[in-house]
């Protein structure tokens, strides 16, 4: 929702995200790393939840 986008297209955007990142997992043979597929967003959630 940062970008501007309304509550619907950003659920979209994330949705997408995370589908993008189970297809590569499951294209190269990769089991989920939740650390690795989320590294860039973490420091926004944990100034979320502070």
């Amino acid at each position: 929702r940062a970008a501007g986008d309304r509550h619907n297209a950003a659920l979209r955007n994330l949705s997408n995200k995370l589908i993008g990142r189970m297809w590569w997992c499951l294209h190269n043979n990769q089991n989920w790393d939740e650390h690795a597929a989320w590294n860039e967003t973490s420091t926004g959630t944990e100034q979320l939840a502070a």
